[in-house]
């Protein structure tokens, strides 16, 4: 099964640093202009545009806006005690300095990443990784990658020993976080190395109006923006 999703990462030292970095993530995603721009960000997910051809979901558009708004400031976290590792589900909206990291995550294409990519922040579980990769004998990489080798397979080629490190370096990542687990819920996670929990940025009903209000007037400020374009 195929997969892509990204994924951002920042150093903690136990739950309750990692609860509080979360939570100053997501004050800040709150932040009015901050939270306006994810908006403009993903108008064309609004259920109200997305759907506006359907005459039928036009007389649900404003309680499927605001089911909206509530699962797109929701923030998913994954925390790994033993490597002291925070993720956060998804890009760094905000470029916030706790969470140094992104990665892409996926399955549909080479996943020989660049090891300076993991190495961004100097958070210590992927910089162990990508030492332990980068110095793994030349006979264990080929004993590992061994199934994925034909007799064609140029291993004298540093461009293909450079390319089995790498993709070596995603899997045993991929495999010590155990996001197989997380992604499919393959009923092994109650063993998983992490603990998952959510926070949501909207916190009371006046929260919920004032982002409503801020949808309704990105959603106005496009109206504008069509009928400029048309009279043009």
């Amino acid at each position: 099964m195929s997969y892509a999703f990204d994924m951002s990462f920042a150093m903690a030292a136990d739950e309750k640093e990692a609860f509080v970095l979360a939570r100053h993530y997501v004050e800040k995603c709150m932040e009015k202009k901050n939270a306006r721009k994810f908006i403009e960000d993903n108008t064309i997910y609004i259920p109200s545009i997305r759907y506006s051809h359907i005459e039928k979901a036009n007389n649900m558009a404003d309680v499927a806006d605001r089911y909206w708004l509530e699962n797109l400031f929701k923030f998913r976290f994954l925390y790994w005690p033993k490597y002291q590792l925070l993720g956060l589900v998804g890009s760094n909206r905000i470029d916030d300095p706790a969470f140094p990291m992104s990665i892409y995550f996926q399955n549909s294409t080479d996943q020989n990443y660049d090891f300076q990519e993991w190495l961004e922040g100097s958070i210590p579980f992927f910089k162990e990784r990508v030492e332990t990769i980068t110095n793994m004998p030349q006979s264990k990489l080929f004993d590992i990658c061994k199934d994925y080798l034909d007799e064609d397979t140029d291993l004298s080629n540093p461009e293909i020993e450079l390319y089995m490190r790498q993709s070596v370096l995603y899997e045993n990542i991929f495999s010590a976080l155990q996001l197989n687990s997380w992604l499919y819920s393959s009923g092994s996670e109650k063993e998983a190395p992490y603990i998952q929990f959510s926070l949501s940025g909207i916190l009371d009903m006046y929260e919920a109006s004032v982002l409503h209000n801020i949808l309704k007037d990105v959603k106005k400020t496009m109206d504008l923006s069509d009928d400029d374009a048309s009279n043009n």
